[in-house]
């Protein structure tokens, strides 16, 4: 798998996030945060091929995948709907 950063507002364990978020003024609530990923050219091939069989982008599988992973991890706390 590639190696992302993330960058996600007032999240106390990443560095940039919080500085960011302490210097916001904003009381604007979001529900979601931008990511930069980074994977092997292989890992892409491979997200790519299943975004366009599934005909979803490549974001939605990486969304989709995330998700997946952080509910087989916490079974008691599923996040869904």
């Amino acid at each position: 798998m590639g190696i992302f950063n993330v960058h996600h507002y007032g999240v106390h364990w990443c560095p940039v996030a919080e500085s960011l978020a302490t210097n916001d003024s904003s009381t604007t609530k979001r529900d979601s945060a931008r990511v930069s990923v980074s994977f092997t050219l292989e890992d892409y091939a491979e997200v790519k091929r299943i975004a366009k069989a599934k005909r979803v982008s490549a974001a939605w599988v990486v969304r989709e995948a995330v998700s997946h992973y952080l509910d087989a991890r916490n079974p008691l706390f599923t996040r869904r709907e």
